[in-house]
């Protein structure tokens, strides 16, 4: 059974690790950078939508000036034969089909529509990114409630941003990069912290135990029994196999069973070391994001590069 106390006693140590490693204003600043970096993976959305929408219509549009400036000519040159006006007929009524095409697909509103909602996630993107500079460098007692109030700020700006842009983003768009479409970056947050969370709670542990082997070698008694309240068997934990299974995605760690008898004073401190490294390389998670967010995108880069296009000048 695990009492009240402890709980609040893990509680209390937990914020402690926390202030210690991270501090509250390096996860506001974190927190700031993952909204950034969601405001960036929207900014490429839609700038690849109003580049591709563009792209369509220039593909419709060049022939249509192409053939409108034949037409005129074509009409002085073929006026002496007797077939000169069917030919002139015939294209002016393809150009006139073209244009029907633009206008029924409205490529023109939907690439400026595009257009203005890439810049204007890139303004917040912008502004996320000072702000979080702001909070990291500059000392601020209301930091807090300053930073709950820009966040709900940049929610309500996104939504106004959803809602102006009638346009759905191209399935082609979708396709290409539907690891960035589909890339929850709060859900990969929420998993982080699961893992800050376990490796805290282990963190504890350790440092239980090295009291205890401390306490041992000051007074030569027996090791008494575990504060925090936790299967004595660290095989068969529940703790110790949910941590195996949260560590990191794709990565699976062997832990030093604390609990052994076999477990020594140099190797908990080790332990407690490594951990400790742990904790403080979870202020690094907007940049190991930002780093997976940009080898998405310049694997699609160079897959474009690769690819030859006519109207590939046009493109701004």
């Amino acid at each position: 059974m695990v009492d009240i106390k402890n709980i609040e006693d893990f509680d209390k140590q937990s914020d402690k690790i926390g202030d210690i490693y991270m501090g509250h204003m390096t996860y506001y600043s974190i927190t700031l950078d993952l909204i950034a970096l969601y405001l960036k993976g929207q900014k490429l959305l839609y700038v690849e939508s109003k580049t591709f929408c563009e792209h369509c219509l220039y593909r419709l549009m060049l022939p249509t000036i192409f053939i409108s400036a034949v037409c005129t000519v074509l009409s002085l040159g073929l006026q002496d034969y007797s077939r000169g006006g069917i030919v002139v007929s015939s294209l002016t009524g393809f150009n006139s089909f073209l244009l029907a095409v633009v206008t029924y697909t409205k490529l023109d509103a939907k690439a400026e529509a595009h257009k203005t909602t890439a810049y204007q996630f890139d303004k917040l993107q912008t502004s996320c990114e000072f702000y979080s500079g702001k909070t990291l460098l500059l000392k601020d007692h209301d930091v807090s409630k300053k930073v709950t109030e820009f966040v709900e700020s940049v929610e309500k700006k996104v939504v106004e941003i959803k809602d102006v842009n009638q346009f759905i983003i191209p399935e082609v768009v979708r396709f290409r990069y539907n690891d960035i479409y589909s890339y929850n970056v709060f859900a990969i947050m929420k998993q982080y912290k699961t893992t800050r969370l376990l490796n805290t709670q282990y963190l504890i542990n350790i440092n239980n135990r090295i009291d205890e082997f401390e306490e041992l070698e000051e007074t030569e008694t027996a090791v008494p029994d575990v504060v925090i309240n936790i299967e004595p068997n660290s095989k068969s934990s529940l703790f110790n196999n949910l941590f195996k299974i949260n560590v990191e995605p794709h990565e699976e760690e062997e832990l030093l069973d604390i609990y052994s008898k076999k477990t020594k004073l140099s190797d908990l401190l080790k332990e407690r070391d490594r951990l400790i490294g742990k904790i403080i390389e979870y202020r690094n998670i907007s940049i190991s994001l930002n780093e997976k967010f940009d080898k998405l995108v310049n694997k699609h880069i160079t897959k474009q590069k690769n690819m030859f296009d006519l109207l590939g000048w046009l493109k701004n």
